[in-house]
Parts: C-alpha cells; sequence; structure tokens
C-alpha cells in the first residue's frame, strides 16, 4: 500500500497527470490512510486543473475520514482565496492552523489574507 501512494505521488510529481489520476483513483476506492491519501491525490490533481469545486470535494471527502487533515484543509484554504472569498479562506486557515500550529503554509497564507482584509495586526504570532 505504501508502495501504491508512493508510485501515486511520484507520478504527480513526474507531471504524469493521467497516471498519477488512475493511481489515486485506486487508492481513493479503498479505506482509511489508503482512502485519504487516494481522494488528497485527485483534489490536487483537480486543483491544478482549475476545477475549482471537483477539487473542494475531494478535500472535503477527505476531511469527512480525518477531520484533523491538515493539508486538506489549506487547500479549501487556497480555493476559497482563489475565489475571493476571504472569511472562508481565513476560516480553513485558522482550522489548518489551530491543527498544527507550526504549518507554515498555512501561517503565511493567513498572513497574507489578513492582509488582504486590512487585519495584518491579527496575524503577528501571539505569545
Amino acid at each position: 500500500t505504501d508502495q501504491r501512494v508512493g508510485e501515486a505521488r511520484r507520478a504527480y510529481q513526474e507531471g504524469r497527470l493521467a497516471d498519477s489520476e488512475r493511481a489515486f483513483a485506486a487508492l481513493a476506492s479503498g479505506e482509511g490512510a489508503q482512502r485519504v491519501d487516494g481522494l488528497y491525490g485527485l483534489g490536487l490533481i483537480r486543483l491544478d486543473q482549475d476545477d475549482l469545486e471537483a477539487a473542494a470535494g475531494y478535500f472535503r471527502a477527505v476531511l469527512i475520514t480525518q477531520a484533523e487533515h491538515v493539508d486538506s484543509w489549506l487547500q479549501l484554504g487556497e480555493i476559497a482565496l482563489r475565489r475571493g472569498d476571504l472569511a472562508n479562506a481565513v476560516s480553513y486557515l485558522a482550522r489548518a492552523l489551530a491543527l498544527e500550529p507550526h504549518h507554515a503554509a498555512a501561517r503565511q497564507r493567513l498572513a497574507e489574507v489578513l492582509t488582504k482584509e486590512g487585519r495584518g495586526a491579527d496575524a503577528e504570532p501571539q505569545g
């Protein structure tokens, strides 16, 4: 199973989207962590293709199985940001940071969104 996940990720990283999509779809038909990896990978592919609605659906499906999947919250924040929905972007990114406070990408994106909203001071680290 780890080998199948690795192969799917490698195909994605190498830009072989058709191969990675087949591999992630096979994983998504499984259960548990395998299903999460498959759904997340399919979401990344759809995001790369600018199919925001489908990508969001995959990331939400990940969260149904594993609500603490930080990267899915981050990707939902990215999608909200691309749509110009700053309020939801803040909500999703804050959720990612609540789960993993030192997640650099989530912290950076949240700071950017808060600055766009004119709330840059809220992005300063507390404590």
